[in-house]
């Protein structure tokens, strides 16, 4: 689960069975049922976004890369 706009929704990802890559299979608003009971954990820690027209690459999350220090 993960918070959104004052609420919490549920997203259930997937490992594609050829790749090996995840995806999100489905999500929805939380509610009564807590489905993350018993489920594993995960932590983001890299997100890009690939533009397949243009093959510009930017990066929106790094939590692998180490901070320089200024």
């Amino acid at each position: 689960s993960t918070p959104l706009e004052n609420s919490d929704i549920y997203i259930f990802i997937a490992e594609h069975k050829d790749t090996g890559k995840y995806f999100c299979r489905s999500f929805f608003p939380k509610e009564k049922k807590d489905y993350t009971e018993g489920q594993p954990r995960y932590t983001m820690l890299y997100k890009e976004k690939k533009n397949l027209t243009t093959g510009e690459t930017v990066i929106q999350y790094d939590r692998l890369t180490p901070k320089t220090q200024t």
